[in-house]
């Protein structure tokens, strides 16, 4: 269900704010803003996945990829053949078939905490932490807030054609916009795989988990996971999208990062 551009409360927040600034700011086109480039955001996914069932179709009669973001994808319908590369990376040529399933995975027990290695990081208040030998950059495709791109050492495979051809594991986090929670107007918690979770300093918290074919190669079963989080209060929102190993040790792996969300100040144990 998508909120209106109009007489909303995020947007009456917003004009309020923007009364007492000056000189006079339009809260109300602010909002409008904002909802807009969510509403982008969203219709690219919903146009993503219409564009994936047609081309599973199309795979029957030889179609040849389709663009995801900037680059060129294999068909969801198809992998490729594996190249060793010098450093154990595979490399990716010839398409062949593969099976295109979906499920929706139970997350299992979220054990509050940071895990030994791992690297503790805070964006906008939002405090989180990534495994060992991972990394964390800037990203400037944010919507609402400040945005970080963490990223794993692995290299998963090699696509030629792609702008960066390096493929690894990865996950962005984004947070800001303080005021009342626009989440429940934008996350369907009716689909499959949603779950409510508990985030310290939160009064709002979704994950919604997938696991299917990895987008860069179909042979390797991958997690698909969004997260979105309100700080208690009127606090900021956060949005967490990951793209993660598969698996019981995927799964490990997302319990654990999911224990380290939090609002919370003052060290973790």
């Amino acid at each position: 269900m998508n909120a209106p551009e109009h007489d909303d409360p995020f947007g009456r927040d917003l004009a309020r704010m923007a009364g007492d600034l000056t000189p006079v700011v339009d809260g109300a086109a602010m909002a409008g803003q904002a909802i807009r480039r969510e509403k982008r955001r969203h219709m690219a996914v919903t146009v993503a996945a219409c564009v994936a069932g047609m081309v599973a179709i199309s795979a029957a009669i030889g179609a040849g990829g389709i663009v995801y973001a900037d680059r060129q994808e294999p068909l969801p319908a198809s992998t490729v053949t594996a190249t060793p590369s010098p450093d154990g990376a595979e490399r990716h040529d010839e398409p062949v078939r593969h099976e295109l399933t979906y499920t929706h995975p139970e997350i299992g027990e979220i054990r509050h905490g940071v895990p030994a290695g791992w690297t503790e990081a805070t964006t906008e208040g939002f405090r989180y932490a990534y495994p060992p030998r991972w990394t964390e950059r800037p990203n400037d495709q944010r919507t609402f807030g400040e945005m970080v791109e963490i990223r794993s050492d692995e290299v998963v495979v090699r696509v030629p054609g792609y702008e960066d051809p390096e493929v690894r594991w990865n996950g962005y986090v984004e947070s800001g916009d303080p005021g009342p929670n626009f989440w429940p107007g934008w996350v369907n918690t009716g689909l499959d795989g949603t779950h409510e979770i508990e985030v310290p300093g939160a009064d709002y918290a979704v994950a919604q988990v997938t696991e299917g074919p990895f987008y860069a190669d179909g042979r390797r079963r991958s997690l698909s996971v969004n997260v979105h989080v309100h700080q208690e209060g009127e606090g900021n929102h956060a949005k967490v999208v990951l793209n993660w190993p598969g698996g019981e040790d995927g799964k490990r792996l997302l319990r654990e990062f999911l224990g380290t969300l939090s609002y919370e100040a003052g060290p973790r144990r």
